[in-house]
């Protein structure tokens, strides 16, 4: 394999592998720096409250 090609896949493989875990980092950081807006979002149907009726 010729060297510039060879350097080629290097930088290739390196740059995929790079942006990978950069990537994963930015999703979780997300996801802990949102975390309270999520968990009120996914539980809204739960965490209201309905008045008793006084109709007795």
């Amino acid at each position: 394999m010729p060297w510039r090609k060879s350097i080629f896949w290097i930088h290739l493989v390196s740059g995929l592998v790079t942006g990978t875990v950069v990537l994963i980092m930015s999703v979780t950081g997300i996801l802990i720096a949102f975390e309270e807006e999520i968990l009120e979002w996914i539980d809204r149907d739960v965490s209201k409250v309905s008045s008793p009726d006084n109709n007795t």
